[in-house]
C-alpha cells in the first residue's frame, strides 16, 4: 500500500528529525566544557594523551601546556576535541574514524605564562585522584550500563523483532528468558572489565606523569601502578520484574506484527475490493448512459443518402466511444482519489492509535528493561575492589 508507506516514510522523517533536534541540543552541552575538562574527561574516560595526540598531530606537551595556560588556547582544537568527546560518548565509531583524518592545528607555541605552584599543583592533584579513585565504579558501571543499551537497542531493532518472534513462538517463556539472560550474558563479558578498569587506570596515571615531565621537569616515567586487577565475572540473573517486562515487550511485538499483517492485507484488500467494486458499477452505469444517448442521437434520415446515415451515424458511435473512454478514465480517477483518502485516513487512524497503545508502551517497557538490569548490575559495582588511590598519591608525592 504505497499511501500507508509513505505515512510511514512522513512519520519516520518526522522521527529523525525530532531525533536530530535532541542530538544537536545535547551535542550543545559539550560546548560549554573547556579545554581542560574535556581534555581531561577525554583520558579519565575514554582514550589516553598519547592517543589525542596522534589524532591531533599535536605534541603532548603542547597538550599539557595549553591545559595549564602556559601557551594560548588554539579554539579550533578545543572545538575538535569536543566533537572527538562527544562521538566516543556516543560510541559513534565511524565519526571516531572520521576524525583521525589529517589535521593541522595552528598551535601558538609562544609562552604566555609559568606553570602554577608546585605546592598548588600538588594540592589539586590529591584532590583529582580522590575524585579518580571515587569516580572509577562509575567508569565500570557507564561501560556496563552502553552494554546494556546496546543490547536493548540490537534486541528490539527491525531485525531483532523477527528474532525474538521466532524464539516466543518457539520456545516456552522459561526456555526464551534463559535464552535472553544468556545473550546478555555474553555481551557483557565480550569485553573484559579487568583489562578495561586497567586501561582507564593507565591512561589516567599516564597523564599524571606527562604534566610532571612537562611542567616541572620531574621524571615519574617509573613509577607504575602495580595494583592487581582481578574482578570476578558478572553473573546476571534477571529478576521476576525483569521477566516480566520482557515477556511483556515480545508479546507487544506479536500483537504489533499480528496488526501490521492486518493492515498491510486485510484492510489493503478490503478497501481495494471496495472501490474496485464501486468503480465497475460506476463505469457500468456509465456504458449503459451512453448507450441510450448513443441511440437516441442515432436516426436515419429520408433526404439523406444511404451512404450519408451510414457514415453519419458511424461518426456518432467514434465519438461515444472516445467520450466513453473519457468517462471511464474520469470515474477511475475519481474513485481512485477517493480511494487514496480513505486509505491514507485509515492509515493515520491506525498510525495514531499503534502509537498510543503499541510503540509508546513498547518504547517504555523497553525502557523499564533496561533499568531494571541497569540496577542489577548496579550492584556488581557497589562494592567494587579497585584501590589505586595510594599508587595515585605516591606518584603525586614524587614531586619536590
Amino acid at each position: 500500500m504505497k499511501n500507508i508507506s509513505g505515512l510511514f516514510a512522513l512519520f519516520a522523517i518526522y522521527l529523525m528529525t525530532l531525533t536530530a533536534c535532541c542530538n544537536d541540543s545535547e551535542r550543545e552541552k559539550y560546548n560549554e566544557k573547556t579545554y581542560s575538562d574535556i581534555l581531561s574527561s577525554l583520558v579519565i574516560e575514554n582514550t589516553d594523551l598519547q592517543t589525542i595526540s596522534d589524532f591531533t598531530n599535536v605534541p603532548v606537551d603542547l597538550l599539557i601546556k595549553i591545559k595549564y595556560g602556559i601557551i594560548s588556547e588554539n579554539e579550533e582544537l578545543t572545538s575538535y576535541l569536543r566533537d572527538l568527546k562527544y562521538a566516543y560518548d556516543q560510541k559513534d565509531q565511524s565519526a571516531i574514524e572520521d576524525l583521525k583524518k589529517e589535521l593541522e592545528f595552528d598551535i601558538d607555541t609562544n609562552i604566555i605564562a609559568k606553570p602554577i605552584p608546585i605546592k598548588e599543583y600538588k594540592s589539586i592533584e590529591y584532590q583529582r585522584n580522590e575524585d579518580f579513585q571515587l569516580k572509577l565504579p562509575q567508569i565500570g558501571q557507564d561501560l556496563y550500563s552502553n552494554k546494556i543499551r546496546e543490547f536493548v537497542d540490537d534486541k528490539y531493532s527491525f531485525v531483532g523483532i523477527f528474532k525474538n518472534l521466532w524464539y516466543y513462538i518457539t520456545s516456552s517463556k522459561e526456555e526464551y528468558i534463559a535464552n535472553y539472560n544468556a545473550e546478555f550474558q555474553n555481551k557483557l563479558l565480550a569485553t573484559d572489565i579487568n583489562q578495561f578498569m586497567k586501561e582507564r587506570i593507565d591512561a589516567y596515571s599516564g597523564m599524571l606523569v606527562a604534566e610532571h615531565k612537562v611542567l616541572y621537569n620531574v621524571d615519574n616515567s617509573t613509577k607504575n601502578i602495580t595494583t592487581d586487577i582481578d574482578l570476578e565475572k558478572i553473573q546476571l540473573l534477571l529478576d521476576k520484574d525483569a521477566q516480566e517486562k520482557i515477556i511483556k515487550h515480545a508479546t507487544i511485538d506479536l500483537y504489533e506484527f499480528a496488526v501490521s499483517i492486518i493492515e498491510e492485507t486485510l484492510i489493503a484488500f478490503i478497501i481495494w475490493a471496495i472501490f474496485t467494486i464501486l468503480i465497475e458499477i460506476a463505469i457500468e452505469n456509465a456504458i449503459r448512459n451512453s448507450i441510450r444517448e448513443l441511440v437516441k442521437s442515432m436516426s436515419w434520415k429520408k433526404n439523406r443518402s444511404f451512404l450519408g446515415n451510414i457514415l453519419s451515424n458511424g461518426l456518432k458511435v467514434v465519438a461515444s466511444s472516445c467520450l466513453l473512454e473519457d468517462e471511464k478514465k474520469r470515474i477511475r480517477a475519481k474513485y481512485r482519489k477517493r480511494q487514496a483518502l480513505c486509505t491514507s485516513v485509515i492509515s493515520i487512524i491506525i498510525i495514531v492509535w499503534g502509537y498510543f497503545y503499541i510503540t509508546k508502551p513498547s518504547v517504555e517497557i523497553e525502557i523499564g528493561i533496561e533499568q531494571k538490569i541497569n540496577e542489577q548490575t548496579n550492584d556488581y559495582f557497589k562494592n567494587l575492589n579497585v584501590w589505586v588511590l595510594s599508587e595515585l598519591n605516591y606518584i603525586t608525592k614524587e614531586l619536590p
